[in-house]
Formats: C-alpha cells, structure tokens, sequence
C-alpha cells in the first residue's frame, strides 16, 4: 500500500511563517511611508485656556461644546473649534516653540493637524473664523511642511513670523509671510518683517499697499500679551478730580534669559525693500545696543527686543553683500553678525493727499541720519471691541486710529489725556465707576477729531450693549 511521505517539522509552520514575513513586511513598508511624509495620521493639538471663557466646540451642527480648564493642557481635533467670549483668552501649542494665541471673542477652527516631533514634520491646517490672533512660527526644520492660516478666501503661509492677523488686516512682527487671496485670480503678495497689509475681500484689488508697521505695536498691550510679558498700561478713564491721581508708568516683566542674540531674520536672506528693519532679542539686563559700532538711540536699559533700519539714503545699506554686527552691552558683551543680499526694486512715483499720510521722522526712529522712513494712512476708526456687540466686563477698553494731523480727540465731552498731537493711535476707558457706561443698555460714543485750529476733521459714532452687573455707586 501506498505511504505518503511524512512532512517534516517546517512544513507545518511554513505557512505561519509566511503571515509573518507579510505582517513584518508590512509595518516596515507602513513606516517607510510615514518617514517620507507620503502616509499622514491625524492627530490632536493641546490647548491651554489661560483665563475663564474657553470652549472647545466639538460638533457645530448641535453645539456640543465643552469648557477648556484654565491652565491645564487640553487635546483638540480636526474639525473641532476654539472659541473664546470677552475675557477668554488661550494658547494652542504648534509643534515646539511654535504656537497660536487666541484672544477674547476669536473662533479657530483645526482643518488639518499632523505632526511629527522625530522629523519635525507638521501640516497643519486652520481657519479663524472670526476676533484676531497672534501665530509665532519658528523652527520648521523639515522642508516638506506646512502650516496654513486662513480667513474667508484669504491663505497665509509661512516657514517663520511673528504675525497678527486679523479680518482686513495682517502685521508680521518677524520673518515674513505669503498671503493670497484664493478664488480673486490668485493675488498674491509677500509681508515682510516690519511691514502691514489691509486687505478687503470683496473688492476686485483685494491688498492695499504694504505700509510700515507703526513702531509702538512691538510694545503694545496684545502684542505683550501674547508673547507672555505683562504690561501696565497708562489709562484714558475720566481723572476723579477729589483725588490726586497715582503716577502709572509702564513696567514690561519678562521671563527671558537667553544670553545670546536671537535676530528675527536668518543670514543670507535675500532682500529686496528698504528701509530694511532688522530686529532681534538681546540678553537680559543688556544696557545698550550697537549695529556696526552704531549706538541704538532709542534703546533703553531693560528692553529686550531692538529694531534698527538700514537704507542706502542713510549710508547703512548698499546693493548686493551687507554684513552688520550685533554687540549687546551688559555685564557681559554679546555680539552676533548677519549676512544679507540686498537686490532694490525699482520704485514708482506715489502722489498721496497730506491729510491722509504720516510721516516717520529721523527723531523717532534708530539710523544715521534725518531720512523719510515710511509713510502711514489712517482714518478716524474704532479698532476694538466690534460694534454692536453684547460686552459683559466692566470696564471696557475702546480703542481706535486717529487721521494724521489730529491734535486732540474728544469723546461725548470728555477730551483724551493720553492722546498727543499727530498721535495714529488712541484708547478709552469706559466704566460705571467713571459714569460713562450704563449696565444693561446700549451705549453710544460720538468720538470727534479735531485738529490744532480746533477745526473738525472727523466724527463718528460708536455703539455696544452692555451686560454687565450693575454697580451701585455712592
């Protein structure tokens, strides 16, 4: 009779040994893909609320929502919102140093979150729906990355910046951002550091020119607070006249003890518009600042940041190779250099009406000699809160652009303290305990600018409802 050949002891497990050759093979083909950037994962940011007022909205079409513990990381996924009311405020954390500071009454939405910290790979994707935001990007090693910020058809992408962006307007503090309006042919435009766009979607044109940021906004109360500096600022509220008012001055605390120079811009950057604005981070207790043996004169001991500009009208810019020395002077010298390529584009002649330009004189700015540095226009405007709008703190801060040329602003009958003549910029405090602010109803300001004739240049009215408690006052 016939006897099969017994099967010896791998015939049995050959099989087996198979469907782990495939699963092995099959985690390393996974992983390979995942290294090359072609295999993407979603995954979840941490939010940090840092005062009350933070939801995280989880599904929009029923408004589940959940509230974001103050100081405490919380986990947010694509598709769900950050949204903050009139005192909320939180940071959402890029991939390390990078992150997104929200402000009260914003709305994020996450579209797109990948992130690897071994390749330092992100793609990440989000929209803010409406308020203003304040996005630091640095260090993105990995050149496949992305990072997207967007608004309506409005798209910003960028490798490093400081940015302020909010609806109609974009600021980059560092570095410099690529902005386009998708769906209007494309237009697209570069920011560079120290520079401002506004732009209006519904029009054809939809950027502005780009002017020069005003030079107080690296010392202002929004930019401070995003970057975590705390700053008492001087207040516009109505002086109680029984009583001797305290001298406020401003006080910028800062945690930073970096002993080395960071500059917002890499070496053998390429550059094409001047003035060119260099800024930077100093060391701690640096007492003052020298740019090619160049004292900064309008640096002060206990700053940290600097901002010098540099032109070929002020003999401190030439065409091609710049190299420019950084010396900080404290207990101990730090100097760093930066290398540049400067290629001028070539200008066009500009007519603007004087009642609607201002003029940075050499007095207010750091370089060699008396130049034109950069030309702002501005109307008679309330910036923040937005109008028509329900407010619930008490007090509320009103702030707003001046018209150039404005040598006082008067609100109702009460005439800015803090305002001086030719200033772009104004504030206002109002509040029950100074009887400009009445809980539970609307309130409305007429806000005139006036120029040093006492001719009228400008008036308009301002309104919000307040739901605030009521305070009784004596």
């Amino acid at each position: 009779m016939y006897q099969p050949p017994r099967k010896g002891f791998l015939s049995y497990f050959f099989p087996f040994f198979l469907i782990l050759l495939f699963i092995v093979g099959g985690f390393s083909l996974l992983n390979t893909f995942i290294n090359n950037g072609t295999f993407e994962q979603a995954q979840k940011l941490q939010v940090k609320a840092e005062t009350e007022g933070v939801e995280i909205v989880l599904n929009a079409k029923n408004n589940t929502k959940t509230k974001a513990p103050v100081d405490k990381m919380y986990g947010i996924y694509n598709g769900e919102l950050l949204q903050t009311n009139t005192t909320g405020s939180a940071k959402l954390f890029l991939a390390s140093p990078s992150y997104i500071y929200t402000f009260p009454q914003s709305s994020l939405q996450l579209n797109k979150t990948v992130v690897d910290m071994d390749s330092s790979y992100q793609n990440i994707d989000i929209t803010m729906k409406r308020g203003k935001i304040y996005a630091k990007i640095d260090r993105i090693l990995n050149r496949k990355s992305r990072i997207v910020l967007r608004y309506e058809n409005i798209e910003i992408t960028t490798k490093k910046a400081d940015i302020l962006f909010q609806p109609g307007l974009i600021q980059v503090l560092s570095g410099k951002a690529e902005v386009t309006a998708v769906q209007k042919n494309q237009q697209s435009i570069t920011v560079g550091v120290g520079q401002q766009v506004k732009f209006n979607i519904k029009n054809a044109k939809v950027f502005e020119e780009i002017t020069a940021l005003p030079n107080e906004i690296y010392q202002s109360a929004d930019v401070l607070l995003a970057q975590g500096k705390q700053a008492t600022e001087e207040s516009d509220a109505p002086v109680d006249t029984t009583t001797t008012p305290p001298t406020t001055e401003t006080t910028i605390v800062t945690s930073d003890t970096t002993k080395e120079i960071i500059l917002d811009i890499e070496s053998g950057a390429e550059i094409t518009k001047e003035p060119f604005i260099l800024t930077g981070t100093v060391p701690a207790g640096t007492k003052t600042v020298e740019v090619n043996n160049y004292t900064l004169s309008k640096f002060k001991e206990g700053d940290t940041t600097f901002t010098y500009r540099a032109s070929r009208d002020w003999k401190n810019l030439s065409s091609g190779e710049n190299t420019f020395t950084i010396q900080a002077n404290g207990e101990e010298t730090v100097t760093t250099s930066l290398d540049i390529t400067f290629t001028p584009e070539e200008k066009t002649e500009e007519v603007i009406k004087e009642t609607e330009e201002k003029i940075i004189t050499a007095d207010k700015i750091d370089k060699p000699e008396t130049k034109t540095a950069a030309i702002i226009k501005t109307i008679l405007a309330v910036t923040e809160p937005t109008e028509n709008t329900n407010i619930s703190s008490d007090p509320v801060t009103i702030r707003g652009t001046a018209p150039a040329n404005t040598a006082k602003i008067i609100i109702g009958d009460y005439t800015l303290r803090t305002f001086k003549e030719n200033d772009l910029y104004w504030k206002y405090t109002a509040s029950q305990k100074y009887d400009n602010l009445t809980a539970g109803e609307k309130n409305t300001y007429i806000i005139t600018a006036f120029d040093s004739a006492g001719t009228e240049i400008s008036s308009i009215n301002f309104s919000f409802t307040s739901t605030a408690k009521t305070v009784e006052t004596e």
